[in-house]
């Protein structure tokens, strides 16, 4: 686990960039021309969902470049999300947090091409309905802080998400239907 975080903390905004001060005291100043991670893995758990949800990325390729303190990072990203093959893809420009600046992200696209409606929806208990399908989506968005009370708040995204040939498993729908009129005072002695 990598958090380039932290180095923006340490490091002051007036450090030269590429040149290492003195560690008797003085801010530390780091810069990376690239970094590149080719064919990771990354799995997720969200306890916070009932039931637990368990999410798989895998044949990711993260290229970073022009990583400094202060100053915007290019990223881009793609990895294969239930399946083996790559099917998703993010880029955009990361200014991580600081002493000045909560950060942001600005020029953020995330595309994502047959991805599989199992592999992200939750899972949900035998019996229940569950939507089964492929999707495809493509956003352009920008956050424009990284504090972690208004990420939710301050996230702007535009761009379309498509679902093929969807199947609804496990859905009778009359039987719902009559269990929602079944509600209606006096429908039903």
């Amino acid at each position: 686990q990598l958090n380039l975080t932290g180095l923006a903390v340490v490091s002051a905004p007036a450090a030269a960039p590429a040149r290492t001060a003195s560690s008797d005291g003085e801010a530390v100043s780091l810069a990376i021309e690239v970094l590149v991670i080719d064919d990771a893995s990354l799995h997720w758990t969200d306890a916070m969902s009932q039931p637990p949800a368990d999410l798989w990325l895998q044949a990711v390729d993260v290229t970073v470049t022009n990583i400094a303190p202060g100053t915007p990072m290019e990223i881009d990203a793609q990895g294969a999300l239930g399946g083996t093959h790559p099917n998703l893809r993010v880029r955009g420009r990361l200014v991580l947090p600081g002493p000045k600046s909560a950060g942001s992200v600005e020029r953020l696209k995330l595309d994502g091409e047959g991805l599989s409606l199992e592999a992200i929806l939750p899972n949900v208990p035998e019996g229940e309905p569950r939507l089964r399908g492929r999707a495809s989506l493509h956003l352009e968005g920008a956050l424009p802080t990284l504090a972690p009370t208004r990420i939710t708040e301050a996230l702007t995204a535009t761009g379309t998400i498509r679902v093929a040939e969807p199947v609804v498993e496990n859905l009778n729908v009359l039987r719902e239907a009559f269990k929602r009129l079944s509600m209606l005072p006096g429908l039903v002695e």
